[in-house]
C-alpha cells in the first residue's frame, strides 16, 4: 500500500508538472491542430473623407503535417461574413507556396533564424496564386504590443509591385513563430492591419476520451501493482536465498530484473513525452496522455496511429513481463514477454525513423526502454544457465 501511495503521489505531480510546463493559455503562443487564433482588423481610409471599419478574423488550424499547413479563416464584419480555406506549403522549413502573401501566419525558426541574419530569400522565391513581385524587403527586431499581450517579434517589411501593389509588414512573435500583427498599405493609401487577440484550443469529448482511455489502462493500474507486488517478491526473495550463503547471486538477480523494471518505466514515459518536432513544434503520438492538457499537437497520420498503438503494447508487454515475474514462479516466459517488448520498442522506432520525423524525448526513451528490456532478458537468462551449471 505504502508502494501504491507514493507511486500514485508520483502520477499526480507528474500530471501537474506536465500541466504548468505546456500551459494552454499561459502566455506562450503555440501552433498545433485544434488551435484557433483570434484577430481584430482594421482598416483606414485615406482618401476623401476617409473612413475607419473594424471586423473580426479567427484562424483555426485544421492540419498540419511535414510540409503544409491548413487553416479556415473567418472574417466576420458588420453585415456580413466569410470562410476561406488556406494551404501554406513548407520545405525545410521555409515556405514555398501560400494561397495568398497575406495569408502566411507563421514562420518557422528555420525561416524566422535566417530572417533575423538578413536573409529574406524565401520571400522572393515563394509562391501564389496572385501575380505578385517582391522588389525590397528588410527585417529587423522589435517589442510589440497586441491585445494578446507583449512580444518581442522580427518585423519584416516587403515592397510588393503586380496585382498586390504596395507595402506589406509582418510581425512574428520570435519564441512562436506566430503572426501576432500584420499591416498593408496598398497602391490606392488604405492602412490594413491585423491584430492578435488571443489564442485558444477546443478538445472534443470523443478525443478526450480516447486519449485517456490507452494510457490509463496501460499505465496506472500495471505499474502500481508492479512496483507493489515487485518490492514485496523481492523482500521474499531476499529472505529465502539468506541459508545458502549466495547473497552475490541474489544481488545480480536483483539487478537483472531492475534492469528490466527500468524498461518497462522507459516505455511508459514515452508515452506521455513529445516523440518529433515539426516547426520548432513538439509533436505527440497520437492517444497520448499530454494531449488532454495541453494544446500539444498530435501526428495524426496512419502511420503515427500504428506507431501509436505499437508504443502502448510495447509498455504492456514490458508490465505483462513484470507481472508474470512477480506472481508467477515461471523463469522462461518473462524474459520472452521482456525481449517481446523490446522488439517491439525497436519497431516501433523504426516506423518513426521511417515517417521520417525528427526524434525528440519519447522516440529516444522507447529506444532506451528496448536496449533495458532486451538486456535484462539476455543477461537473466546467461544468470540463469551459470547457475544451473
Amino acid at each position: 500500500m505504502r508502494t501504491q501511495r507514493i507511486l500514485c503521489a508520483i502520477l499526480l505531480i507528474f500530471v501537474a508538472y506536465s500541466y504548468l510546463l505546456f500551459p494552454a493559455h499561459a502566455g506562450n503562443l503555440r501552433l498545433g491542430e485544434g488551435v484557433t487564433l483570434f484577430y481584430l482588423g482594421a482598416r483606414v481610409g485615406t482618401s476623401g473623407q476617409g473612413s475607419y471599419t473594424t471586423w473580426k478574423s479567427s484562424i483555426t488550424i485544421t492540419s498540419i503535417s511535414q510540409t503544409s499547413l491548413v487553416f479556415l479563416s473567418n472574417s466576420t464584419y458588420e453585415y456580413s461574413s466569410t470562410n476561406t480555406t488556406v494551404t501554406i506549403d513548407y520545405r525545410d522549413g521555409i515556405p514555398t507556396y501560400a494561397d495568398y502573401l497575406t495569408a502566411l501566419i507563421y514562420l518557422p525558426p528555420e525561416c524566422i533564424s535566417q530572417s533575423q541574419h538578413g536573409s529574406l530569400d524565401w520571400a522572393t522565391r515563394m509562391n501564389t496564386n496572385t501575380n505578385t513581385n517582391v522588389t525590397d524587403k528588410t527585417s529587423q527586431i522589435v517589442n510589440f504590443t497586441v491585445p494578446a499581450g507583449d512580444f518581442q517579434t522580427i518585423n519584416i517589411t516587403l515592397a510588393l509591385t503586380g496585382m498586390d501593389f504596395g507595402t506589406l509588414t509582418f510581425l512574428y512573435d520570435l519564441a512562436s513563430g506566430i503572426l501576432i500583427f500584420e499591416q498593408w498599405v496598398p497602391s490606392y493609401g488604405d492602412i490594413i492591419t491585423l491584430s492578435l487577440t488571443s489564442e485558444t484550443v477546443t478538445l472534443e469529448a470523443g478525443s478526450v476520451l480516447l486519449d485517456l482511455i490507452l494510457p490509463i489502462t496501460v499505465l496506472t493500474i500495471p505499474t502500481a501493482m508492479g512496483l507493489d507486488k515487485a518490492s514485496k517478491k523481492l523482500r521474499r526473495r531476499s529472505h529465502n536465498y539468506e541459508d545458502h550463503h549466495e547473497r552475490g547471486g541474489t544481488k545480480d538477480l536483483h539487478r537483472v530484473f531492475f534492469i528490466i523494471l527500468a524498461g518497462a518505466l522507459l516505455n511508459s514515459a514515452s508515452l506521455f513525452l513529445p516523440w518529433g518536432q515539426f516547426l520548432g513544434i513538439q509533436m505527440y503520438l497520437p492517444l497520448s496522455l499530454p494531449l488532454v492538457f495541453t494544446v500539444s499537437t498530435a501526428m495524426w497520420t496512419p502511420t503515427m496511429l500504428t506507431a501509436s498503438l505499437a508504443a502502448h503494447a510495447a509498455a504492456a508487454l514490458a508490465w505483462s513481463g513484470i507481472a508474470l515475474q512477480v506472481y508467477t514462479k515461471m523463469r522462461l516466459a518473462p524474459r520472452l514477454v521482456a525481449v517481446s517488448s523490446g522488439v517491439l520498442a525497436f519497431a516501433t522506432a523504426l516506423l518513426f525513423i521511417w515517417a521520417g520525423w525528427t526524434f525528440s524525448w519519447g522516440s529516444l526513451a522507447i529506444i532506451a526502454a528496448g536496449v533495458f528490456a532486451i538486456t535484462g532478458a539476455v543477461a537473466a537468462n546467461v544468470k540463469s544457465n551459470v547457475d544451473a551449471a
